[in-house]
């Protein structure tokens, strides 16, 4: 793999058993880092004893629904996935109160982020309720200055070629996720939780929200609500429902063949499930890289040479292309918003609203071309058999899983 990446400028580190993902953004109130973990990594993270020696104030809404609501199959799968969690690093100080205020606006129009799951009765169906226990935990605390001179001297650039230190400093800031949805069912364990640590002269401000109450798409939306009632009080809007995920995710698969179906619904979750729980994250070597704007330019030209001159792709379809070729992949997957792919089902609904696409490369093993990726969108996830064949028969070896 070394040799694979010499000629490449990237920068790389392969004595790690964690893999982080990072992009510089804008962000209100002044430039941000927003820094997302990877699967992996939450899941080592989630793991790891939480560092909880602050009492956090518990955001509750004025009003509760009377009915609880049913989870659905896609929402249960993500039973022992960690929470979608996101951590925002500031120049300056935040306005704390005006944050919290603003949350607190944000749970009353969506108060299902306030509520604890529960396995229904005589079933393995979980429903979220509001019975006993509940509200969104909100932490609060201080940056060591000792740790902040460090944050701070971290650039891009080195989150690829030091991302172990960078996991331990940022455990470090004592921020409080929603951990693995197993902790919480039957557990009254929280579905939201929000951590803010301030220093001197940064602050870091923490949303994690229950995979198994939504994905990342129902994350962004949370933090999207807040940034809208933190400028403008009143502005944001409550979530639409879940109802419509599997009608709509039926909807997509109505084009699959029996087989395509059957297979699909043999190997997620159950067969995935059991080959995530399985690994020892000790015998995963996993690479970092920052790419920059060059680098991606310079890998959808290399990529055009293979897929031919005048192919159409997305810089995605040449970068997943590319790792599939570095890492000698037999097959890919990558997961898929179905929001919008039904009339039914609106672009802000809560929830896990998602499928999982899976794919091969026509030219055999390790020899991708982003027209491979193009082809299963094209396909809206149809035609899969030879990718599931792989899946069914070796799990999840020799093979690339993105999310994106």
């Amino acid at each position: 793999l070394k040799e694979k990446l010499k000629d490449t400028s990237v920068t790389w580190d392969l004595n790690m058993a964690m893999l982080s993902t990072v992009s510089r953004c804008a962000s209100r109130p002044s430039r941000s880092w927003r820094w997302a973990a990877a699967p992996l990594v939450r899941a080592q993270l989630s793991f790891r004893r939480q560092n909880v020696d602050v009492l956090p104030d518990l955001i509750v809404p004025p009003t509760y629904p009377t009915q609880t609501e049913k989870l659905t199959s896609l929402d249960v799968s993500m039973k022992y996935y960690p929470g979608v969690t996101a951590h925002n690093f500031y120049r300056g100080q935040l306005d704390i109160p005006a944050l919290k205020a603003a949350f607190t606006r944000v749970v009353a129009k969506n108060p299902l982020l306030a509520g604890r799951i529960r396995t229904i009765a005589g079933s393995d169906e979980l429903e979220v309720h509001f019975d006993g226990a509940k509200g969104c935990p909100f932490y609060e605390r201080q940056i060591a200055p000792d740790l902040e001179e460090q944050l701070e001297g971290f650039s891009n650039e080195m989150l690829a070629t030091k991302p172990v230190e960078w996991e331990l400093m940022v455990e470090r800031l004592g921020i409080v996720s929603t951990g693995i949805g197993e902790a919480q069912v039957d557990k009254d364990g929280p579905l939201c939780t929000v951590s803010c640590v301030v220093g001197k002269n940064m602050s870091v401000l923490s949303l994690s929200v229950s995979h198994l109450l939504g994905d990342g798409s129902t994350k962004f939306q949370v933090l999207q609500q807040w940034d809208k009632e933190f400028m403008e009080p009143g502005s944001s809007y409550t979530l639409a429902g879940r109802e419509a995920v599997i009608e709509t995710d039926n909807l997509v698969k109505s084009a699959y063949t029996p087989w395509e179906r059957a297979a699909m619904d043999a190997f997620y979750p159950k067969l995935h499930e059991r080959h995530y729980i399985s690994r020892n994250l000790k015998d995963y070597n996993m690479v970092a890289v920052h790419l920059r704007d060059a680098d991606l330019a310079r890998i959808k030209a290399d990529q055009m040479k293979i897929a031919g001159e005048g192919s159409k792709f997305s810089t995605q379809d040449a970068i997943v292309a590319w790792i599939g070729s570095t890492l000698q992949a037999k097959w890919f997957a990558f997961t898929v918003d179905l929001r919008g792919r039904a009339e039914s089902l609106p672009p802000n609904a809560c929830g896990n609203a998602f499928q999982t696409w899976y794919g091969t490369p026509a030219a055999g093993p390790g020899s991708f071309s982003p027209l491979d990726v193009r082809r299963v969108i094209k396909a809206t996830g149809a035609n899969c058999a030879p990718a599931l064949e792989e899946a069914l028969f070796n799990g999840l070896e020799d093979s690339i899983d993105v999310l994106g």
